[in-house]
């Protein structure tokens, strides 16, 4: 069986023993010829600084989404 789901932690400290890191869970959908991925990240950001979360996350899921689809124009 294949992954569904990856879940990670990040923050900005090298304190492995700090409670206030990141959660993120990318869940990966399958539907038929194409796959879905969906991200979702929680934890202690203030809330203003998660719609430039979302801004970064999303230019980098479009440019891997790109690159995927170049690659799977190669096959």
């Amino acid at each position: 069986m294949e992954p569904e789901r990856l879940v990670f932690t990040f923050d900005n400290t090298n304190d492995r023993s700090d409670p206030n890191v990141e959660v993120a869970t990318v869940t990966f959908n399958d539907l038929g010829d194409k796959t879905e991925v969906v991200f979702n990240q929680t934890g202690h950001l203030p809330e203003d600084v998660y719609p430039r979360t979302k801004e970064g996350t999303s230019t980098f899921l479009d440019a891997l989404a790109e690159r995927l689809a170049r690659i799977q124009a190669q096959v």
